[in-house]
């Protein structure tokens, strides 16, 4: 359990200082600006509009039926090459 705390914690450094080489979002002064000087939830009205909550739900499926397609597809042709070569080495020990 040591080991894994250890891995984790360097994994989380090694990735916090990947992300301070990124520069800063060129959009952070809007969403502040949007966030602190309007008394309206201006993003909560754009989500009635455009519903990026139900865009996530969709894309997050499509995504797994992806990865699942890609992962069959990957795993069946791996077995095919497999099986090719099992006949071939029975062909020639046989």
């Amino acid at each position: 359990m040591d080991v894994l705390t250890l891995l984790v914690g360097s994994f989380n450094q090694l990735l916090e200082g990947l992300f301070s080489l990124l520069p800063n979002s060129p959009f952070s002064p809007f969403i502040t600006f949007i966030q602190f000087d309007f008394e309206y939830d201006v993003l909560g009205m754009v989500n009635w509009f455009i519903p990026f909550d139900m865009f996530e739900k969709i894309l997050e499926v499509w995504l797994s039926a992806l990865t699942a397609y890609f992962g069959y597809c990957y795993i069946q042709g791996t077995l095919a090459s497999k099986s090719e070569l099992v006949e071939k080495i029975f062909k020639f020990l046989f």
